[in-house]
C-alpha cells in the first residue's frame, strides 16, 4: 500500500472514530444558549446579538426542544413578510409596503418584527421541523459532516436526552484547523474546485436599499451577498448577521430604507465589527481556505487572482462536503 493510500486510511478512520463529543470537548455542565418559544423575537435576537451566535434551540413550556433552532435565515424570512405586509390606518390600506411608509406605519412595522413570538416566527414557514437535527455526543464526526455537507449549518447534541451542546459547521472546521493533518492528502488539494465561481454568484450594487437585499437573500435563500459598485468590482459583504442591528439601532426600521453599504457599515461601527473582505489567493489549498476560515471565524471565503478580482467564493458548506464525499471515495478504494 502506496503513502497516498496509507493517507487517506488514516483520514477516513479519524473520522469514524472521533466523536463528536470530543470535536466540542463538551461536558455535563456546558451552559447551551436556548430560548423559548412564547420569548418576543426581540428578546430572542437580543440573546443572538449579546452571546455572539448566530442560532439557539427553542425550548417548550416543558423545556424540550421539539422545533429545532431559531436562526439569522428565520428572521430574514420573518423581516421579508413584515416589511411587504399591508398596514391598515382607520379601516383601510395605508402602505403595502415598507417603501411607501410614514412614520406611523414603520413603527408599526418595527413593533409587529420585535412582538411576534419565537414560535409564530417560525410556524408561519416551517411546514415540518425539518430543522431539528439531532445526534448523540458519541456518535461518530463523519456522521455530523454527512449532514453538514448538504447545506445544514447546525445540529443540537445530545446525551441521555440532554442538550449538552450544539455542533456547527465552523466548530467542525475549527477542529481540522487545530491539525490539518487531519485532512489527510485532502489538505494540499486546490481549493478553487469547492466553490462556486465569482461568475455565478448573486451580487447586488452597493447603493441598493437594504430591504431589497433583504428580499433577495429570501427569494434566493441565500446567507450572504457581495455588494459591488458601479464598475462590478468588490466592494463589502453583506451577511444574515448584519441584520442583528434590528435590535441595537434606535430608529432600526429607517435604516432597511438606506442604501445596502450604508447600512452595513452603521452595523459594524456601532458593534465594532471588521468591514474586511475575507480573502486569499486563487493558488490556495483546501488547508489554506480551512485555516482561513476557522481563524476569521467567517462563513466564507473570497478567492482572487492577482489583480485582487474574485475568481471563486468557498464557503463551509463547500469544504464539509469535499471531506466527507471524499472518506467515501477513500473508502471505496480501500
Amino acid at each position: 500500500m502506496g503513502s497516498s493510500s496509507s493517507s487517506a486510511s488514516q483520514s477516513t478512520g479519524l473520522l469514524s472514530t472521533v466523536t463528536v463529543g470530543e470535536v466540542l470537548l463538551l461536558n455535563e455542565n456546558q451552559n447551551v444558549i436556548t430560548v423559548n418559544e412564547n420569548d418576543i423575537l426581540g428578546d430572542a435576537l437580543k440573546v443572538l446579538h449579546e452571546r455572539r451566535i448566530l442560532s439557539a434551540p427553542i425550548l417548550n413550556k416543558n423545556g424540550a426542544c421539539t422545533q429545532g433552532f431559531i436562526a439569522m435565515d428565520d428572521v430574514i424570512i420573518h423581516l421579508a413578510r413584515v416589511c411587504r405586509r399591508p398596514i391598515m390606518t382607520g379601516g383601510v390600506v395605508s402602505s403595502t409596503s415598507i417603501k411607501t411608509d410614514q412614520i406611523d406605519e414603520l413603527n408599526q412595522r418595527r413593533k409587529c418584527f420585535h412582538q411576534e413570538t419565537v414560535n409564530d416566527v417560525i410556524s408561519r414557514h416551517r411546514v415540518s421541523h425539518s430543522n431539528l437535527l439531532v445526534i448523540t455526543k458519541n456518535k461518530p464526526l463523519l456522521r455530523a459532516l454527512h449532514v453538514f455537507a448538504v447545506g445544514v449549518q447546525r445540529i443540537i447534541v445530545k446525551k441521555s436526552n440532554k442538550i449538552v451542546g450544539v455542533l456547527t459547521q465552523s466548530a467542525v472546521l475549527k477542529w481540522f484547523s487545530e491539525d490539518l493533518s487531519r485532512l489527510g492528502e485532502l489538505q494540499y488539494q486546490n481549493a478553487a474546485a469547492l466553490g462556486m465561481s465569482w461568475d455565478r454568484i448573486i451580487k447586488i450594487n452597493k447603493d441598493l436599499p437594504a430591504i431589497d437585499a433583504v428580499e433577495l437573500m429570501h427569494e434566493k435563500c441565500v446567507f450572504s451577498l457581495p455588494l459591488v459598485d458601479e464598475n462590478g468590482k468588490l466592494f463589502a459583504h453583506l451577511s444574515m448577521s448584519d441584520f442583528k442591528s434590528l435590535i441595537i439601532v434606535e430608529e432600526d426600521f429607517h435604516d432597511l430604507l438606506l442604501p445596502v453599504h450604508v447600512f452595513v457599515t452603521r452595523y459594524h461601527q456601532i458593534t465594532n465589527k471588521s468591514t474586511k473582505i475575507i480573502s486569499a489567493p486563487s493558488t490556495s489549498t483546501i488547508q489554506d481556505v480551512v485555516a482561513i476560515l476557522a481563524k476569521e471565524r467567517v462563513h466564507q471565503v473570497y478567492l482572487v487572482d492577482e489583480n485582487g478580482n474574485p475568481t471563486n467564493v468557498i464557503s463551509m458548506t463547500n469544504v464539509c462536503h469535499r471531506i466527507f464525499h471524499h472518506s467515501q471515495e477513500d473508502r471505496e478504494i480501500l
